[in-house]
């Protein structure tokens, strides 16, 4: 206080510093206390004039911790005095627009948060073309592809230190997230080549990692260039470590686990390189990071044959905590995870094991494209290993390609496309009808060429769909050793609800041939695997639609 008892100046920059700190240590309660104090002394001796930094910094802190505290209104509120002072430059009205696009992205508008990102990126003096987008995106990734014939030399850069450039990659970075969410490929793409030929050009920055993680993931899936995505990968990882910044190590072990690592590398390795990502974003601030690393951990907990009861507490742990951290998308994800889990050990809410809805979620939650991806991704699952082959198929002849095609890279889409193959080929088998064949077939061949290319966690999905697709033929000595081979490479690999079904379709087969005996063995493997994993409904389905073989 001053002699006259109002705030003095030095007040509101000593809680300027607090608040700087409290963010710091993502402690923002006690953050978001400061500011308020801080701004209650700003119109006492200062304004928006030409030494503005003061009111810039304080309100910018504001913005960004009430939108981690998830009260969207005064983050809005806050952002929205930078943004409206005519005399603030650009640069220093960066952080208030990035609040703003992503406060629009959190509610799922993304077309509307990558107008703002494009907005301050022209402001910045970064142009992007309205028309002619898919050209010019194929220009730019074939120029900075040959901007990185020295792929491992990049590790070693020097750091970057000026404000702008430090700016601009993070926002080129958060535009390029909200062009993927909007389904822009091309923009998309054009962004994640301009932050990465930024770096080359001026060294690295912070989120360096992140956009070389990121742009691992337009080469393989964009490109087609698997071996340099998964070099990327790796760079970034290095880059990473060089990196004194826990809140961009979420990010860039997200998206390397989740775009690249997933595909190339055995799924059972990257638990622990995810939870390390989570534990980045608890201590560093990167809250939604952190979130997103969890939701991924159930999905490769899940995938990689985890037993379920191990799979269904996590799912409740995690739920939670995400829940009381307000990261809704995440939880509502992982949820529809939650719920397929609970269907196969036996979810007394909910006895109708294709449907996703009971104790965790309910299908009437599917209530935009993100949802409803995710919950047909699931209901896939429980379609082709409970039988309901019919459900399944029309789900995947629906579905198409479009999601994938928006979406690409998202290592879900190889294990949701083995179980869409899985249901059509059964489909094809009972009715004989073209549509089932002609995309059950489509659906193997977009397996081969991702096994083809190092997707190491396919492999046996593969095995198992060219089996279908000899038995389909009736080639019954193909079959044979097909589906021998699958159930092997299944159990080597880890994957027991693979190996428990490639046994169950191979019994189907065999019945059809007359082979009885060497059906009931193979149903007595699918129950033995499917109990080891857990999957206690699965038993008792499968025990009651092949009682007469079993007994």
């Amino acid at each position: 206080m001053n002699a006259s008892g109002e705030p003095s100046p030095q007040s509101t920059e000593l809680n300027l510093r607090a608040a700087r700190k409290a963010q710091t240590l993502s402690a923002f309660s006690s953050a978001s206390s400061y500011v308020d104090y801080g701004i209650q002394t700003i119109p006492k001796y200062t304004d928006w004039g030409p030494d503005y930094s003061l009111p810039v910094e304080i309100y910018s802190i504001g913005a960004e911790v009430e939108l981690s505290l998830g009260n969207v209104e005064k983050a809005v509120f806050y952002s929205r005095q930078i943004m409206d002072q005519k005399n603030v430059a650009p640069l220093d009205k960066v952080r208030a627009y990035k609040v703003h696009a992503k406060k629009l992205y959190m509610a799922r508008c993304p077309d509307e948060a990558l107008k703002v990102c494009l907005e301050i990126l022209g402001m910045l003096g970064c142009s992007f073309p309205k028309l002619g987008q898919k050209l010019q995106a194929n220009i730019d990734l074939d120029r900075t592809k040959r901007n990185l014939s020295k792929i491992e030399s990049l590790a070693t850069k020097a750091l970057v230190t000026d404000t702008f450039t430090l700016e601009l990659v993070s926002l080129l970075e958060q535009a390029a997230s909200t062009a993927l969410q909007a389904g822009n490929k091309a923009m998309y793409t054009i962004l994640r080549c301009r932050s990465v030929q930024l770096i080359i050009d001026n060294g690295l920055s912070v989120h360096a990692a992140s956009c070389f993680a990121s742009f691992a993931n337009v080469m393989m899936h964009e490109k087609g260039d698997w071996e340099t995505g998964v070099k990327l990968a790796l760079l970034a990882m290095q880059i990473q470590d060089r990196l004194d910044s826990k809140y961009t190590e979420t990010s860039t072990l997200f998206k390397v686990n989740q775009l690249v690592l997933s595909w190339a590398m055995p799924l059972k390795g990257r638990h622990a390189s995810i939870i390390k990502g989570y534990r980045s974003g608890m201590v560093s601030g990167n809250i939604e990071g952190g979130c997103w690393c969890l939701m991924l951990a159930i999905w490769c907990q899940f995938y990689d044959g985890t037993p379920l009861d191990c799979v269904l507490k996590d799912c409740e742990v995690y739920t939670a905590k995400m829940e009381s951290l307000r990261q809704k998308n995440q939880m509502n994800i992982t949820k529809w995870h939650w719920q397929l889990v609970l269907n196969l050990v036996g979810d007394p809410a909910n006895p109708n094991t294709t449907v996703m809805s009971g104790t965790a979620t309910s299908e009437d939650e599917a209530n935009n494209m993100v949802a409803e991806l995710n919950m047909k991704t699931v209901k896939l699952f429980a379609c082709a290993h409970f039988g309901d082959y019919e459900t399944g198929a029309d789900i995947a002849l629906k579905l198409g390609e479009s999601h994938y095609l928006k979406l690409s890279g998202m290592a879900v889409f190889g294990f949701e496309r083995f179980d869409r193959g899985i249901c059509l080929y059964a489909m094809a088998r009972k009715t004989g009808k073209r549509k089932y064949k002609k995309e059950a077939k489509a659906v193997r061949s977009r397996l081969h060429e991702w096994v083809s290319k190092g997707a190491v966690n396919l492999i046996h999905h593969l095995d198992i769909l060219n089996a279908e697709d000899a038995a389909l033929g009736n080639d019954r000595k193909k079959a044979n050793t097909l589906y021998n081979t699958a159930v092997v490479n299944s159990v080597r690999g880890g994957f027991l609800a693979d190996a428990g079904l490639a046994n169950e379709r191979y019994a189907d087969f065999l019945l059809l041939c007359g082979e009885e005996d060497e059906a009931k063995h193979r149903l007595q493997q699918a129950l033995q695997y499917y109990s080891e994993w857990g999957a206690k409904k699965k038993v008792q389905v499968l025990k009651g639609t092949w009682a007469r073989v079993l007994n």
